[in-house]
């Protein structure tokens, strides 16, 4: 069977081959030589990398916006920081939120003394 890719990349699977799969909106794409693989990453396996999985798209500045439903589940809002670092090959994002800075208060055995000024300097950039 053949399948025609499109001017945006896009490549429409034919339907019998699609209907042979289990139920999925995303696959990992994978070369074998010259050939596409595609396997379906099920909904157990969407959950074992994370449970949620969506698309953003990079601009020319290099940003990204983060879906609304994970800045809910994650208490991100306008100005939240968030660190950006790499671990095992992938970019991971971690919000600085209230929370955050209160789970990680005693950890450097300075009695307070770094989460006062922390929440101060985060108090003064809110303030911009």
């Amino acid at each position: 069977m053949l399948a025609k890719k499109t001017a945006k990349n896009q490549i429409t699977l034919p339907k019998s081959i699609v209907d042979r799969l289990p139920k999925t909106d995303y696959f990992e794409v994978s070369l074998r030589g010259e050939e596409i693989l595609l396997r379906p990453v099920v909904k157990s396996e969407q959950s074992a990398i994370g449970g949620f999985m969506d698309r953003a798209i990079v601009t020319m500045k290099g940003q990204i916006v983060i879906p609304s439903k994970l800045r809910r589940k994650f208490g991100i809002k306008k100005g939240t920081q968030v660190y950006v670092y790499e671990r095992d090959g992938e970019i991971a994002i971690k919000p600085i939120t209230d929370d955050y800075i209160r789970n990680m208060a005693g950890i450097a055995g300075t009695k307070g003394k770094l989460l006062k000024a922390l929440m101060v300097e985060k108090a003064k950039e809110r303030e911009l």
